[in-house]
């Protein structure tokens, strides 16, 4: 059944203040039909108002559903009323409209059967015969007052619901019930537009499997909106042979085909129902155990309820056959696929074979090089009796062999079960024994050498021989020696030799200067003979020397021997000895102290106190003529001057030593500053310093300050005099500490102009 309202109204309107009207709509928002140009709509065609207290319905004509299995209505509406309190419901009757009830309720989730279906749940201006009281009820607007806004439909949508229940009828009646009440009347109302009735959309069912050994998931893909489910999983001794779950799961007990069927209904009572089958795998292993200690086992995968080519997987290895040969001991798992199955996995171990025939070889190596004396030996572990051996290439039948040379040997081990093993063994020798001399050499007469050789080869831990002796020897002539070589395997080496020569014997001497003398005394020294390879001068100060002719001078007396050894080009030395042959006179050391070393005119008396050593006459010098032979004289100086004292002292051989010293004698203490100065770089009274007769003082310090007592400035240099640097001419004050040469401090201040 179509009805799109364009040709006649189609359906009856009534009740109490009744304002359904039929044609164009020409509201402020409901404007338009919802498909054509017309449709029904409660509150009139125009204006923004529906009448107060009205209970008024849109009724249809009487249908026939008897040939309808799964029918469903979907129609068009626009809703623009007060929320909660006004609104329209939908209704059903089969008793020829004596009796209606609502068509589905508020709040039904949607798919493709539902949609737009009521979204009020309390209208509260609906007759009270109509329960529950769901239906569409909102507007657009906000609230404004006591008037409840939003929840409007915002415009024409599609409401569609589905039927089932009204399936085969022969007499169905729908109609849409209106109510208001007396205010907040002033909106559009409903406009109802486009019904359809008819079946709804097939379902198709359909379903998919995931596995975990025996147990399968299901996952359910029927459409377009099934909502009721029913599952026969082909296991009818199974007590959780069916299910209604959407995507059950399912155990089978054991391996084979079961035929697996969903039926799918949708909420209008569309059905649908599909089949497959599927097969449950079923795996178990035979073995066959290793042998021998080989990796000879196999293990054997056979598969039941399979209906097509079975795919094996087998772990470790990764292996695809149905049967995996040549497996050692451990733990296998294989994985079996088929068509339209799920998988199956086993597991299964092949243990070690026992008592295993094993052989480990052992051997001595030959002794010496190019010897024959070496032997290997099988030795055997496990195995059956009897035990058999065979040799090569040597050809044994024993378990261990002798006499062997170096080489590879192999044995080949069998046991009374039949199992065969086969081991090498490789007899080494050592390198040949060998022996190297020293080179021949030369050694100085009563000499000892010790000669020495090097082997190579063998086994390390070698032993030395030689002959005539040795290692160590004083020869008297020149011998040829040889040396044999002995390992820690007791071979010989061939012997090797090395010839020892004697040097001949000789004695050195040496001439020398005058060996006797005052200190420091030198000696100048000549050897005998004059072109030999090397020198060594011992002088017998603790000094040496290792020039051809080299001068020596003692700085001390006393009685010193001298030895000489002199080296010819082999090394060999000769030595001769000359005791005391320096005797050397100590020199006296001059040595003074004045009692001062400035003086003034006013004191001019300074005592000089010898402090010379080794000394037994004196001679000084006053620097000016006069002259005094005491120990430790006392001199008067007759003038202002500086004056040079020396003192030569001597002893009794007359060796002498010499010290000399600056007296200086000043006149009594004076000191001069100028009472102005003018530093202008012409040469002339461009310092401001002291002029003293102190010409060293033992302390000085002079400082200059401005008239309000900022220092300007200092110096401890007597030498070093004032600029006035930066200042301007003026009056400064200095101050100024000077102490003379008898030792008396002086304190001075005064006042200088600066002029520029």
């Amino acid at each position: 059944y179509d009805e799109g309202f364009e040709a006649a109204p189609g359906w009856a309107s009534g009740g109490t203040a009744s304002d359904w009207t039929w044609g164009t709509p020409a509201h402020p928002l409901i404007n338009s039909a919802g498909g054509g140009s017309k449709s029904w709509c409660v509150g009139g065609l125009t204006g923004a108002y529906y009448n107060s207290n009205e209970r008024s319905w849109l009724e249809s004509p009487c249908f026939d559903f008897t040939t309808l299995n799964a029918p469903r209505i979907s129609f068009k509406i626009f809703w623009e009323v007060e929320r909660q309190y006004d609104g329209m419901t939908f209704q059903y009757s089969t008793d020829g409209g004596v009796t209606y009830a609502n068509v589905g309720g508020y709040n039904e989730p949607a798919d493709c059967n539902t949609a737009h279906w009521f979204n009020s749940a309390n209208i509260t201006n609906l007759p009270n015969t109509i329960n529950p009281k769901h239906g569409w009820s909102g507007r657009v607007g906000a609230t404004q007052g006591s008037c409840l806004g939003s929840g409007g439909s915002q415009g024409w949508v599609t409401a569609s619901h589905c039927l089932g229940f009204l399936a085969n009828e022969p007499s169905v009646r729908f109609r849409f019930f209106f109510g208001a009440g007396s205010t907040c009347n002033n909106f559009d109302g409903i406009a109802i537009d486009d019904i359809h009735i008819g079946e709804s959309d097939p379902v198709v069912a359909t379903f998919a499997g995931d596995c975990d050994g025996t147990t399968i998931s299901f996952l359910n893909g029927s459409t377009p909106c099934p909502h009721l489910f029913s599952w026969n999983f082909g296991e009818p001794g199974s007590p959780q042979n069916t299910s209604a779950e959407e995507n059950p799961s399912h155990t089978y007990a054991a391996p084979g085909t079961y035929t697996v069927t969903l039926t799918a209904t949708d909420a209008c009572g569309a059905t649908a129902t599909t089949t497959q089958d599927i097969s449950i795998l079923g795996v178990a292993i035979t073995t066959v155990q290793p042998s021998c200690g080989q990796d000879n086992g196999s293990l054997t995968a056979q598969v039941t309820g399979a209906t097509g080519p079975v795919n094996y997987v087998w772990s470790p290895g990764g292996a695809t056959t149905q049967t995996l040969a040549n497996a050692g001991p451990g733990d296998y798992t294989v994985t079996v696929t088929a068509a339209n199955s799920c998988s199956a996995t086993a597991t299964a171990t092949l243990q070690p074979s026992i008592d295993n025939l094993s052989v480990a070889m052992a051997h001595t190596d030959v002794a010496c090089a190019g010897g024959a004396d070496g032997t290997a030996t099988a030795e055997v572990a496990g195995g059956t009796a009897p035990i058999t051996y065979a040799w090569s290439p040597v050809g044994g039948t024993t378990a261990t062999i002798t006499g062997l040379a170096a080489g590879t040997y192999s044995c080949t081990v069998s046991d009374g079960s039949g199992c065969t093993v086969e081991q090498t063994v490789t007899v080494e020798e050592p390198e040949a024994l060998t022996v190297a001399a020293l080179p021949d050499t030369v050694v100085c007469t009563g000499t000892t050498f010790i000669m020495q050789a090097q082997a190579g080869g063998g086994v390390p831990g070698y032993t030395y021989t030689w002959a005539p002796e040795g290692p160590a020897v004083t020869p008297q002539a020149s011998t040829l020696y040889t040396v044999t070589a002995t390992d820690a395997n007791g071979c010989t080496s061939p012997p090797d030799s090395m010839q020892v020569q004697v040097a001949a014997a000789f004695v050195p001497s040496f001439t020398f200067s005058d060996p006797g003398g005052c200190s420091p005394h030198c000696i100048s020294f000549q050897p005998d003979p004059p072109d030999a390879a090397g020198y060594l001068w011992d002088f017998g100060d603790g000094t040496s020397d290792t020039a051809p002719t080299p001068e020596h001078c003692y700085a001390e007396g006393g009685l010193f021997s001298v030895t000489l050894t002199v080296f010819d080009d082999g090394g060999c030395a000769g030595t001769v000895s000359v005791p005391d042959l320096a005797d050397i006179t100590a020199s006296p050391v001059a040595g003074f102290v004045p009692s001062t070393h400035i003086t003034t005119i006013d004191a001019p008396d300074v005592a000089f106190y010898n402090t010379s050593h080794n000394a037994a006459q004196y001679f000084w010098t006053f620097g000016q003529g006069d002259t005094s032979m005491q120990a430790s004289p006392v001199f008067s100086f007759p003038a202002v001057d500086c004056y040079t004292v020396t003192l030569e002292a001597m002893n009794a051989l007359g060796c002498r030593d010499s010290v000399s010293t600056v007296i200086c004698v000043e006149d009594p203490f004076q000191l001069f500053l100028p009472n102005a100065f003018t530093p202008n770089a012409d040469g002339i009274n461009d310092l401001f310093r002291p002029i003293t007769s102190v010409s060293a003082p033992e302390e000085f310090q002079m400082l200059v300050f401005d008239r309000w007592g900022a220092q300007l400035f200092a110096t401890e240099d007597l030498q070093r005099g004032w600029d006035g640097g930066v200042h301007p001419s003026g009056i400064y004050v200095w101050k100024l500490k000077i102490t003379d040469t008898l030792g008396e401090r002086h304190e001075f201040t005064g006042h200088v102009a600066l002029v520029r």
